[in-house]
């Protein structure tokens, strides 16, 4: 009791002290000196907190996300950044005998995770790089990826250790959810007023009409967890403020125009309606939806729409759009698909070992001569030599083969399979008890992650990005297996029929 005490007046004077200091910085406009008191004011609370620093991993990121981070720390996912703090500490604390370990095991997924980061490993020993962190004297350079596995590795490692109960997962998830949406909301309104990125309201609507539109993408797919994953389909479509206001959700996603966030968001709402088993449902209104189109389509009015929302829908067949976003669409795909056959191809060279990979080093002299040449004006940035020669293909398949071979590409599929799969098994399990919206909340996201990776531009680190749904998948599955909502395949027994189990107690 006594060192509790002590604890917390010292807490409180440090914070005093800190908002103190904040307020001289901040009038002065330090923006480096303000971040870094922050974060000392983050770790100061971690501090307070205890062992029930683990709530930090779920209600810290959505706060963050509306943060400036500087550099490189921008380019790692908000929870990899926050969970290398949090298990730091809960290392020190271990050390010293406040806390204990306490693994949830899940044999298929942690052997999986495992086998990743032992291949990273081999393939690091095979072609050793130097980062930029260790400057740049050697002659390959890169490997940031091999950065991203062991920190997505610490995150997995983290979530399966933290000393949580079913209520408090169950509270900090909720709020997690609040802070999400909240924070969707503010960064929405900081844009609209001009305050996050400066910009004026006018040239937003001006952007959502000729240009690619994001804004409303996020905001979006949470509406649709709210007003569909909460209610019956059919009390959807019955009810006009629950079917205007998914409308609305569709067009904000379609206003995007960038057709792997309409695709990657479409698996997830499909995957919403096999959770709810309304996939009959589901495939009734696609197809009402689509004949709709077909008929704009036909009287001319697609070509009336925001680029965004023609960009999205030049996927489906039959739709015809105005020849601007045509060209432009046809352009983005022609480029992509000759890249591809430049690395499939052998007698290119672009890629040496197709079946273990050739690593992430990048050659020094290469990169010095393309942007003395870039600053000549000689090439342009996006060249497709360029892309091909630094590794960027714009595939996960293709960057999977040039940096990790088939094998490594295999592993990277196996995860992808068997966390879709083990995401179904928690969203079904856990319908209709009190963590089956942040289930599909934190988990569904997941099944727009394969057709990112290997339809759209995949990149390794994008698939170490998923390891947050991994980890998360995770500890909802054991937390379910230990309330009995869940009950592990090896252990169900198979159902039957009272009438053979009579004759069986009969000896018949």
């Amino acid at each position: 009791m006594p060192g509790s005490i002590v604890r917390n007046v010292l807490v409180s004077l440090i914070l005093v002290v800190l908002c103190i200091v904040i307020g001289a910085e901040a009038a002065e406009s330090r923006t480096v000196a303000l971040g870094i008191i922050c974060a000392l004011v983050g770790v100061v609370f971690m501090i307070w907190l205890g062992p029930r620093c683990w709530v930090l991993l779920y209600l810290v990121p959505p706060v963050m996300t509306l943060l400036p981070l500087p550099g490189k720390i921008a380019e790692l996912p908000v929870p990899f950044l926050v969970t290398c703090v949090v298990l730091g500490y809960w290392i020190i604390m271990w050390g010293m005998g406040y806390v204990q370990f306490k693994w949830r095991s899940l044999k298929g997924m942690d052997f999986l995770v495992l086998l990743m980061l032992l291949y990273m490993v081999y393939s690091y020993s095979l072609h050793p790089v130097s980062m930029a962190i260790f400057g740049y004297d050697a002659e390959n350079v890169g490997g940031k990826e091999y950065v991203w596995c062991l920190v997505a590795t610490a995150y997995y490692i983290a979530i399966s250790c933290i000393p949580c109960t079913y209520e408090s997962l169950r509270t900090v998830l909720k709020w997690g959810v609040r802070l999400s949406l909240g924070a969707c909301l503010l960064s929405i309104f900081l844009s609209l007023a001009g305050i996050r990125d400066g910009t004026d309201v006018t040239q937003l609507g001006e952007a959502a009409m000729n240009t690619r539109f994001t804004m409303f993408v996020r905001l979006s797919l949470y509406g649709i967890f709210f007003l569909y994953g909460c209610n019956p389909m059919l009390r959807v479509i019955t009810s006009a403020k629950l079917f205007i206001g998914c409308i609305l959700c569709v067009a904000g996603i379609l206003v995007s125009g960038w057709r792997e966030v309409l695709m990657s968001n479409g698996f997830v709402i499909t995957s919403l309606a096999i959770v709810k088993r309304e996939l009959w449902c589901m495939i009734v209104l696609g197809v009402f939806a689509y004949g709709a189109l077909l008929y704009l389509s036909a009287e001319g009015i697609v070509e009336k729409f925001p680029f965004g929302v023609q960009r999205c829908l030049s996927v489906a067949p039959g739709i015809k759009i105005s020849d601007e976003v045509e060209q432009d669409t046809s352009h983005s795909s022609e480029w992509r698909v000759e890249m591809w056959r430049w690395a499939l191809d052998p007698r290119t060279g672009y890629i040496h070992d197709y079946v273990w990979g050739d690593g992430f080093g990048q050659s020094v002299d290469y990169l010095r001569r393309e942007t003395i040449a870039m600053m000549r004006g000689m090439v342009a940035l996006g060249d497709h030599d360029f892309f091909a020669e630094t590794g960027t293909w714009h595939s996960g398949v293709i960057t999977s083969i040039h940096r990790l071979g088939y094998v490594g590409l295999a592993i990277i599929t196996i995860i992808y399979i068997y966390g879709i799969a083990m995401m179904f098994r928690v969203c079904m399990a856990l319908k209709g008890t009190p963590l089956y919206l942040p289930a599909i909340f934190f988990l569904l996201p997941y099944a727009g992650e394969p057709s990112l990776f290997y339809i759209s531009a995949g990149t390794i680190p994008k698939f170490f990005g998923s390891y947050i749904y991994l980890a998360t998948i995770k500890l909802l599955y054991c937390v379910g297996r230990e309330q009995k909502m869940i009950v592990p395949l090896a252990l169900q027994q198979r159902y039957v029929p009272q009438l053979i189990r009579e004759q069986e107690s009969q000896g018949v």
